[in-house]
């Protein structure tokens, strides 16, 4: 098969464009060929794709890298939905984005939309304690935090809270230096647990009216995400039952690392609570640069989101303000996806589409090229799109 789309081209366009260019990833992919034909098939794509002319990066990266991950794991989705006749899929923003734009353009039978939900947006709606949250304000990423930064963790718009913490905190923005400064903040907080109680409960209502507008309620369905602990999945459970609804939700993850999933409906396409730990390529999804690749590879271009809100008969995200330069990440998630459609346009007008409905072993390889052998370039540009904050992790990073 790979024979057949080599000999479409021109072999020197097909050498100069293809192999020789991507020497270390097409080693990488050579070493895969022996267990799977789909390593040669995509050599044999990509060599095609250079060959018609220059395109932006980040959309050769989104059809050498993300397209096929992102197709396998998108045909598993619907070869396991047509198993438990699960015709109801939810596609977890932001992180589902790039897969939800690709399952609706393969699979338009089935009823799928956005979901949107981040640990911020969860974090006041499913406190019973302050304890629940103490961690998120001022447990982690603690180096240069400020008391305007954790007073911005809570995601609130409330003026009598703000300004009895302007009064507390009148030197907003000098860095906590030292246990007692954050316990300062902590004690704040538990000063005022009723105030934020209050404002957990009017947005878990509103979260729940919400679920409700887009049936979340009605039936058996399916939540997709890219992964690691389940805790949007947990979340979700945990706002429902906190207001008296039950839901039947199925989880489907590309992969699950080690946590307490009791309780939840979990399906994984590759690593599953972290394991296999030891097998190539599988074992990259347990690796802390892996994740950071992937996390930046799937996301959305469209700013983290902090909630939700009523906007006339329905209802629209709360995006966080977009921060200085984070322009540019939209920018490229928007060109990731157009390689990826690349590579699904490619794959179909091929008649390949059969072939990539394969296990996760046989997709997840470009995860070795990108962390053991890609070009400076490639690194730089990988963690420039990772050093911007957002809910969950308001640590800034510079490239």
């Amino acid at each position: 098969m790979a024979e057949k789309l080599q000999g479409t081209i021109d072999p020197d366009v097909f050498f100069r464009e293809g192999a020789l260019r991507h020497a270390a990833y097409f080693g990488v992919l050579n070493r895969y060929a022996k267990k799977s034909c789909i390593p040669s098939l995509l050599e044999s794509l990509i060599a095609q794709h250079h060959a018609r002319g220059e395109r932006p990066f980040w959309e050769d990266f989104g059809y050498e890298y993300a397209g096929v991950m992102a197709l396998g794991y998108v045909n598993w989705l619907a070869n396991e939905f047509e198993k438990v006749h699960i015709h109801r899929v939810y596609f977890m923003m932001r992180d589902g984005y790039i897969f939800e734009q690709l399952f609706e353009r393969l699979y338009p039978s089935y009823e799928s939309q956005p979901i949107y939900g981040s640990r911020t947006m969860f974090l006041l709606p499913g406190m019973e304690t302050y304890d629940d949250i103490r961690l998120h304000i001022t447990g982690i990423h603690r180096q240069g935090l400020t008391p305007r930064r954790c007073f911005e963790r809570l995601a609130v718009e409330d003026d009598e809270l703000w300004k009895a913490f302007q009064e507390t905190f009148p030197h907003l923005d000098d860095s906590l230096q030292d246990e007692a400064a954050f316990a300062a903040i902590d004690a704040f907080m538990e000063a005022h647990i009723d105030r934020l109680r209050a404002i957990g409960q009017e947005q878990r209502k509103t979260i729940l009216a919400y679920f409700e507008s887009i049936g979340l309620f009605d039936g058996v369905c399916a939540i997709v995400d890219v992964g690691w602990k389940g805790s949007m999945l947990r979340g979700i459970e945990k706002l429902c039952k906190m207001e008296g609804r039950s839901v039947a939700i199925e989880g489907y993850y590309l992969g699950t690392h080690e946590a307490d999933f009791s309780g939840l409906s979990v399906h994984t396409y590759g690593m599953s609570q972290g394991e296999p730990k030891d097998v190539a390529p599988n074992q990259y999804l347990r690796d802390t640069y892996a994740v950071m690749i992937i996390e930046a590879m799937f996301s959305a271009p469209f700013p983290s989101i902090l909630g939700v809100k009523r906007d006339g008969t329905g209802f629209q995200p709360v995006y966080k303000d977009e921060a200085e330069g984070e322009a540019i990440c939209l920018e490229a998630t928007k060109s990731i996806l157009a390689g990826c459609q690349a590579f699904v346009d490619d794959v179909q007008e091929q008649n390949l589409e059969q072939a990539f409905h394969v296990s996760a072993d046989e997709v997840l390889f470009p995860l070795e090229y990108l962390t053991q052998y890609s070009s400076p370039r490639e690194e730089r540009a990988i963690y420039h799109l990772s050093c911007y904050p957002s809910p969950g992790n308001d640590a800034w990073r510079w490239p």
